[in-house]
């Protein structure tokens, strides 16, 4: 960002020039993103089901065998809350 500093009459007398390094801000975004990338590859092989959660209960990512085990698309199960996307079963007595 810059601005000229004009005298009374007109021509520019000094100029100001403002920069910022953003050196850490970009390598932190490539950090994230490799560490996402390593997540996404993490979670899409996994055999076993995953269901990322939040504090609250809702579910933020499923790996593949969640979606077969919900029976639904990753989609439809994202957003919602995990109480929703189980269910339990008791069997009858005897």
């Amino acid at each position: 960002m810059g601005a000229a500093l004009r005298n009374f009459d007109g021509p520019p007398q000094r100029a100001v020039f403002i920069t910022r390094d953003v050196t850490a801000v970009a390598q932190t975004q490539a950090a994230l993103a490799e560490n996402l990338a390593k997540m996404r590859a993490i979670i899409d092989s996994a055999v076993d089901a995953i269901t990322i959660v939040d504090r609250e209960g809702t579910i933020l990512e499923v790996s593949p065998a969640s979606e077969a085990m919900y029976a639904s698309p990753k989609r439809s199960v994202v957003a919602t809350p995990l109480s929703s996307s189980c269910t339990t079963t008791t069997k009858p007595s005897s």
